[in-house]
This record gives structure tokens, sequence and C-alpha cells, in this order.
């Protein structure tokens, strides 16, 4: 991992590891952004920034594990996953989150989560 970046709801925030890849460089860069998540399914929290985000490293096979942060190539919007799952190649690491950040995230409902360096 590169650098730790914040993730702060309701003026607390949490730690989140950030991948060391071009895709988890340029999302950084861009920051702040804030987003709001939604439940996708029972596997995942995402979240739609804008403008998307555009992937141009190249696909990397990773480990998806409860606290895995991605972006999904084909719309851009940032993936932090609850359980294992299976790798994919429109997933891109963006990161990794602990388990209080991950119950954070999965306890925001609709609250603006802020993400910052």
């Amino acid at each position: 991992m590169a650098e730790t970046v914040q993730i702060t709801i309701e003026d607390k925030s949490y730690p989140f590891k950030v991948a060391d890849n071009v895709d988890a460089a340029n999302f950084v860069k861009r920051l702040p952004v804030t987003v709001r998540f939604e439940d996708f399914g029972r596997n995942e929290r995402v979240a739609y920034p804008s403008p998307r985000i555009n992937t141009v490293g190249e696909p990397q096979a990773f480990d998806i594990t409860p606290g895995t942060v991605a972006v999904y190539r084909p719309w851009g919007n940032i993936a932090v996953f609850r359980v294992t799952y299976p790798w994919d190649e429109n997933l891109q690491l963006l990161g990794r989150v602990d388990e209080a950040t991950l119950k954070a995230i999965v306890e925001s409902g609709d609250k603006p989560v802020v993400i910052s360096r």
C-alpha cells in the first residue's frame, strides 16, 4: 500500500490504505471527494464519484476480502467489499480499509462520506 488517506463520516475519521498502482495514485490526486454509499446486493457498498473514475492501468489480479476498495472499470464507481469475492478483470484495486472503517461505511446509510488526504 502506498499511503493512507482518510474517510470521514459525521466528523469521525477512519484510515484508508491506498494501493500502490497508477489508478489509485490518480484517485488520490483528485481528493477530496464526497460520495454517498449504497448497498449493491449483499456483497458490497458502492458510490458514484463525479466525475467517474477512469482507469488507465492494466488489470492485475488481487484478493478481494472484506474491506477491499476497488473501482469497477465499466461504471467508474467505487466498490467496498463486505465479503470475500472472486476477482474480476473489470475491477482495479484502490486500497483497503480495516474492520472499523468497513463497519462505518456499511452503517453510513446515505450520509455523505468524505475521502481526503
